[in-house]
């Protein structure tokens, strides 16, 4: 069963309901006690998805194999509908988006090729993980 906080957080929880009879069997009234599982489940989740991913790459059969793979990980980790893979372009020195799912065409087209100087790049580059719009990101800075 799945409540909703007052915060507005969804919890996933496990109730267990039980009948409290008299001498006679009938009901008198029951008790019910509610396990919050939330993080349990995501723990679960998250090994699973490790697990899965451990097994897709030892199968995969080249790069781009691979970073399909890396990527439908990371979707399901995080629970987003779309994202990219970049990697590192030596000889451009700039990112270049090499896998990729849910991404509009226009979106595509402005950020294919990021070079080293632009915000996007030192973003990534930071090596810390960021959860915002394309907005936020202030394209207009970008190429």
């Amino acid at each position: 069963m799945t409540l909703l906080t007052r915060g507005g957080d969804r919890r996933l929880v496990l109730l267990s309901v039980d009948a409290v009879r008299d001498a006679e069997g009938a009901i008198l009234h029951s008790v019910s006690v509610q396990t919050d599982v939330t993080e349990y489940r995501r723990t679960r989740s998250l090994v699973e998805v490790q697990r899965d991913l451990a097994v897709a790459a030892s199968r995969a059969e080249d790069r781009g194999a691979l970073l399909e793979q890396c990527l439908n990980a990371a979707l399901k980790a995080s629970s987003v509908d779309s994202g990219g893979v970049y990697l590192v372009d030596e000889a451009r020195r700039s990112l270049q988006l090499k896998q990729h799912r849910g991404l509009s065409e226009e979106f595509l087209n402005a950020v294919s090729l990021i070079p080293e100087d632009s915000p996007s790049a030192k973003l990534v580059c930071s090596g810390r993980p960021s959860y915002t719009t394309y907005d936020e990101l202030k394209p207009d800075r970008d190429p």
